[in-house]
Formats: C-alpha cells, structure tokens, sequence
C-alpha cells in the first residue's frame, strides 16, 4: 500500500510538473505574439517604368537574405 501511494504521489508530481511547464510556455508564446497589421498602405520606391517584353530573353539573380520584416525582440 505504501508503494502504491508513493508511485501515485511521484505520478501527480510529474503530471503536475508537465501541466506547469506546458502551460508556461504557452503563457510565455500568448504573452510574446506580435504580427504585423494587415492591410497596411505601402509606398513604392524606385518604381521601375520599362516593361516586360515577349520574344527576348531575360536573365534574372535572386538573393535570400531572410525574412526582416519583423523588428529585433527588444
């Protein structure tokens, strides 16, 4: 019986533990979401006024340099 109880007890503390971890990191995520507003009006700089023609080929460079559309965590 007292096995049996002991085992319970260290169970529940471990269930327990658990729910506050998980419960703490989805405070913790809650608490930090930030999302840019939608809908914004943007500016356009450097707006290009050549066009795309058909029959000539194009070459084209990409470059990934990373999503920065958020701000640093201050």
């Amino acid at each position: 019986m007292r096995i049996l109880k002991r085992s319970a007890l260290t169970l529940l503390a471990v269930i327990t533990t658990l729910a506050l971890v998980v419960g703490g990191y989805v405070l913790y995520m809650q608490h930090q979401y930030y999302r840019i507003p939608d809908h914004q009006k943007l500016t356009i700089g450097n707006n290009q006024a050549a066009t795309l023609t058909t029959g000539k080929v194009y070459t084209a460079t990409t470059y990934n340099v990373g999503f920065g559309a958020y701000n640093p965590p201050v």
